[in-house]
Parts: structure tokens; C-alpha cells; sequence
């Protein structure tokens, strides 16, 4: 179910923003944090912003080298790590989501070069 949430919120992040969300700022961590919260949560709230931050953590997961998850992190673990990261620093609030979860993702799994 979540490989389908992130195979959405990929293809929806090629096609343009959710037509529901016209005019709403969908890429600061401030918009995104509340889909990130609902999803760890696992309850009912804004699919899209569920889906769209799961397929931001997991493509960084997935694409970058200079993030090394360990062996068998789930995409839980990984959405856990940046909702925590995003909300020990409120006054970034207002930077993009994806930025600031791919910093949390990178000082919490470095890779060892």
C-alpha cells in the first residue's frame, strides 16, 4: 500500500500540483508537515499531502547517495526521522519540505565515503 502512495505522490509531483489544492502553498514544510504527521499517525487527513510527503522521503531514501539508510528501514522510520528533525526547528517552518527532509535524512544517515 505505501509503494502505491509513493508511485502516486511521484507521478502527481510530474503532472503539477492537486487541482483541490489551487493557490495553497504545497511546498513549504509548514503546508506538507500536516500530511506528514497524519500519515506517521496513520489518520484520516489530506491524502494528498499524506501521499506527497511519503513519496518525498522515500525518493530521497531511494535516489540520493549521500543518504544511507540502514539495512531494512522501513518508510516509517524514514518519515519518522524527518518529522522529528522539521519539528525541532519550528523557525524552518517556512523552507521547502523537501529541503529540510533531505537534511534530516543526510545528518541522520550519512553515508561513510
Amino acid at each position: 500500500m505505501r509503494v502505491a502512495a509513493v508511485i502516486c505522490a511521484a507521478v502527481l509531483s510530474i503532472l503539477g500540483p492537486d487541482p483541490t489544492h489551487h493557490g495553497v502553498d504545497t511546498d513549504s514544510a509548514n503546508s506538507v508537515m500536516r500530511g506528514c504527521r497524519s500519515a506517521l499517525n496513520e489518520k484520516a487527513g489530506d491524502l494528498y499531502l499524506q501521499g506527497f510527503c511519503y513519496g518525498v522521503v522515500e525518493t530521497l531514501v531511494i535516489t540520493r547517495s549521500d543518504i544511507c539508510a540502514p539495512h531494512g528501514a522501513s518508510p516509517s522510520q524514514a518519515l519518522r526521522v524527518v518529522v522529528q528533525y522539521i519539528d525541532e526547528r519550528p523557525a524552518q517552518l517556512n523552507e521547502t519540505f523537501f529541503g529540510l527532509a533531505w537534511q534530516a535524512l543526510r545528518s541522520t544517515w550519512p553515508c561513510e565515503h
